[in-house]
Formats: structure tokens, C-alpha cells, sequence
């Protein structure tokens, strides 16, 4: 035990009898006081292997020598049919190998309030982007839905370690879910894949430059006993060799280049990429490319 920021979460619901100690995206450790059990709990997800580390992030480790819930997918060439007119994909989550890593994103009880990742979106030189929809694909533990079915979304510029950035525009709206077909076990059980998709009520226009984008689900509705035991993580990609972005990818995506923020938990803005993963143990191509795109035309 190293100092007195350190605290523990009884796992029991995920491995059994035993007590974990658990480490917050970006390295922080949050306090006893910032800390109940089923936040905790929530917090510690990972599998296989993974049990045998000291300290986890707010990350869900693939399982060592696990495998999909399924056979083989076939990956036929060229943006995935549901981001049409596309303009950026990051490509499939590898649900078939050990090493994947999917992300808090959710707005849920158990991470008492919003966690969002953010995703690059590079818009060429001479470029202009008219964005008419969103989607990031998200893994769903123990719930099969949204409540309510209104995603948080937002695009913005100048995010960099510690600071979101300028919002360019964001909303809550009528969104929609769609099973991807991809699925593997976890340590806090079975992860199903959807596409979380939002059409925005208007159009937004964005000239070349760099900018960000999330979509989150929620699970909010108080009336709604499933949302207590609800878990939403964004899956992330890479091929089958390790060394590129996974199947469907579409567009140009700088690698390293995602952000996670979550006040409620001490999230501040922590940048995803190969240095983060590597401090907290996961394989570096984990931490490369997130599995979310953006719908529209480019003129």
C-alpha cells in the first residue's frame, strides 16, 4: 500500500472474494471520500489475467486467452453501410483478440455522472465538413439499452491534457442503438456491441482544422432498476496484425489522439495514447484508435 490516496472496492460481483485495488484514467487516484462500493465496483472491470495486477484504470482489459461470443466476422472492404455518406470511421472493435481495451463512456449511476470519450476529427486542408450524424460503437454490460434514448453529444476544438477544449456544439437527442454482432466475456460479464447513433437536429459546419467528438449513452432514468447494474464502455480498433486500425476503417485518424473526461470521478481530460496505456500495463496498440465515426458530405 502506497500512501493514503490509496482505497479498495470489494469485487465479489466480478471475481469472487476478494479486494482489488483500483487506479482513475490518467494515473489519479481518487480518494477514500470520492469513493462508494458500487462506484468502485463499477470501476474495477477487467479480466482474465488482468486479476493478478495491483492498480486498474477506468478501462476494461480484454481477457488473456479469451475469446469472442461468436465465430469469425467477415470484413468486407470499405466504410461499415450504417456510416453513410461517411467521412470518418476509426473501424471495428477486434472483438477476437486478447488484447482489446474498451473505455468508460457512459452517463450511469455506477460512475455517478457523465464519462465521455472524445474522438479525433481531422478535417483536410481546403476542406469543408457538413456533419449530419455521430455514432461511437459501445460495449453493454448487463442492459441492453438507453434510458432514456437521448445520447449526449458534442463536438469541439483545442481539447489538449487537462482542458475540453471550445464546444463548437453539443446536445441531448433521440438517438438510436443497433447490435454490430460483436461480443466477448468479461469480468463483469458478457459485453455486446452497439452502434449509438445520433442524427443532429441541424447540420454542423466545420472548416479545416482539428476537432473532437462524443456520443455517450445514458442510463439515468431513476424508475429504471436496470440502470443501476448498467456499464457502457467504447470499444476500441486495430487489425488483426496489431499494427493499423481495425476492419471498415474509413478516412484519415491520428493515432493517440483520444481524450477522456469525467468530473465526477476526477477524470480531467486525459489523453488516450500508447504512453497511457503502456504505464498501466495494456498493449499499446489498445490506446491507438477508438471505434466511432462521423456522417456527412465534404466539399
Amino acid at each position: 500500500m502506497r500512501g493514503p490516496d490509496k482505497f479498495f472496492a470489494n469485487a465479489t460481483a466480478i471475481f469472487g472474494p476478494s479486494t482489488l485495488a483500483v487506479k482513475l484514467s490518467g494515473g489519479n487516484l481518487v480518494k477514500k471520500m470520492l469513493c462508494f462500493a458500487a462506484l468502485c465496483a463499477a470501476l474495477t472491470v477487467f479480466v482474465g489475467l488482468a486479476a493478478a495486477q495491483e492498480e486498474f484504470p477506468l478501462a476494461h482489459l480484454g481477457a488473456v486467452g479469451g475469446s469472442a461470443l461468436h465465430g469469425p466476422v467477415k470484413a468486407t472492404p470499405g466504410a461499415p453501410a450504417y456510416c453513410k455518406p461517411c467521412l470518418l470511421y476509426g473501424g471495428d472493435w477486434n472483438d477476437t483478440s486478447t488484447d482489446w481495451v474498451i473505455f468508460a463512456n457512459g452517463d450511469l449511476p455506477a460512475f455517478a455522472g457523465p464519462i465521455n470519450v472524445f474522438s479525433p476529427i481531422p478535417v483536410p486542408t481546403g476542406k469543408t465538413w457538413t456533419v449530419t450524424a455521430l455514432f461511437s460503437n459501445t460495449g453493454f454490460i448487463g442492459i441492453n439499452k438507453m434510458d432514456p434514448a437521448t445520447p449526449e453529444w458534442s463536438i469541439n476544438k483545442g481539447i489538449k491534457v487537462g482542458s475540453g477544449g471550445t464546444v463548437v456544439k453539443s446536445g441531448k437527442t433521440k438517438g438510436t442503438t443497433k447490435a454490430t454482432g460483436r461480443s466477448a466475456n468479461s469480468g463483469a460479464g458478457p459485453v455486446t456491441e452497439y452502434t449509438v447513433m445520433v442524427k443532429l437536429p441541424k447540420a454542423v459546419v466545420l472548416k479545416a482544422g482539428k476537432y473532437w467528438e462524443s456520443v455517450t449513452p445514458p442510463c439515468t432514468n431513476t424508475n429504471d432498476s436496470a440502470c443501476s447494474a448498467a456499464l457502457f464502455y467504447e470499444s476500441d480498433t486495430f487489425n488483426n496484425a496489431e499494427k493499423a486500425r481495425g476492419a471498415h476503417f474509413f478516412g484519415v485518424e491520428p493515432k493517440g489522439s483520444n481524450f477522456q473526461n469525467g468530473a465526477a470521478v476526477g477524470i480531467n481530460w486525459i489523453q488516450i495514447n500508447e504512453s497511457y496505456c503502456s504505464q498501466n500495463g495494456y498493449p499499446t496498440i489498445a490506446c491507438d484508435w477508438m471505434s466511432a465515426g462521423v456522417i456527412g458530405t465534404s466539399k
